[in-house]
């Protein structure tokens, strides 16, 4: 298994131009890293992972102003050429696996059917880049109300893409759970994605509280424990099937310090024996 952290942890007003080193990691025990979506192939970063003798497991694509499903065209293939870019990155890096969102938020639902084509379509190109590459992608899902939030749309878009690209060996799922919490379907994508599950975003929230879905308000990137989901039971599933793809702590600092989000992250898997013996 790969145990690591997302820089997202590390990003101030979302940008980590001005990081000298990954602070308190080497006090977690954990030597995987997510570059997050703000990454850019920037010479601070790739000089504190060296420094630190850090791992690179997988990055996230562009989402802000990026959407492989989106019928604006100029919109979709920015998504398309951030995904192809970041392929290029992982090779470069030694990098496994390229998380990507399926859409992103939307309000006409009308648009449904139009952005399932578009999605297969984009992920088919992605799909034969990332082969080329020796790279893995996985369909990240998403909270309430964004494209990606439906379990059987997912799953439409994976199988399709993987049939027309004859890619299942390098496609799959990154679980979010914090995104699982929100749409009320974690069980659902750990019993049926099981085997198709390569990589996990791990934080937690306080569900869905009616805070503003179109900008995620109640998708609070917590450090486990600190929300409402029943980890033991996710984790007993895992330990039970000995799952072996990323489980990354993806955190938003808040108004913590960095030390003790490391320290809470830290205390999360020294009391679950089956991430302690994974570390």
């Amino acid at each position: 298994m790969y145990i690591g952290i997302s820089t997202m942890l590390y990003e101030v007003s979302r940008s980590l131009d001005y990081l000298e080193k990954f602070d308190y990691m080497e006090k977690s025990g954990i030597k995987n890293i997510e570059l997050s979506d703000v990454f850019n192939f920037q010479k601070n970063i790739i000089d504190a992972i060296n420094a630190q003798e850090l791992s690179v497991f997988s990055m996230h694509a562009e989402y802000e102003n990026a959407d492989i499903s989106s019928p604006d065209e100029e919109k979709r293939n920015n998504g398309i050429e951030d995904a192809i870019k970041r392929i290029g990155y992982l090779k470069k890096l030694n990098g496994k696996l390229l998380v990507i969102h399926p859409g992103g938020w939307y309000s006409d639902r009308k648009e449904k059917n139009i952005r399932i084509n578009n999605c297969i379509s984009s992920l088919v190109h992605i799909l034969n880049k990332a082969r080329m590459g020796n790279i893995k992608i996985a369909i990240e899902n998403l909270p309430a109300e964004f494209f990606g939030d439906d379990i059987e749309v997912v799953k439409h878009i994976l199988y399709k893409a993987r049939e027309i690209a004859d890619s299942k060996n390098n496609s799959g799922i990154c679980l979010d759970t914090g995104h699982g919490l929100l749409a009320d379907n974690i069980n659902d994508y750990l019993d049926y994605f099981y085997d198709d599950i390569l990589s996990m975003h791990i934080h937690d929230n306080m569900g869905d509280n009616n805070g503003k879905r179109s900008e995620a308000e109640d998708d609070l990137h917590y450090v486990p424990g600190n929300g409402i989901i029943e980890w033991q039971n996710i984790l007993n599933i895992l330990s039970g099937k000995n799952y072996d793809g990323g489980f990354i702590f993806e955190i938003k600092k808040g108004q913590k310090g960095l030390e003790e989000v490391i320290n809470e992250i830290k205390r999360f898997i020294d009391n679950n024996l089956f991430l302690k013996q994974n570390i």
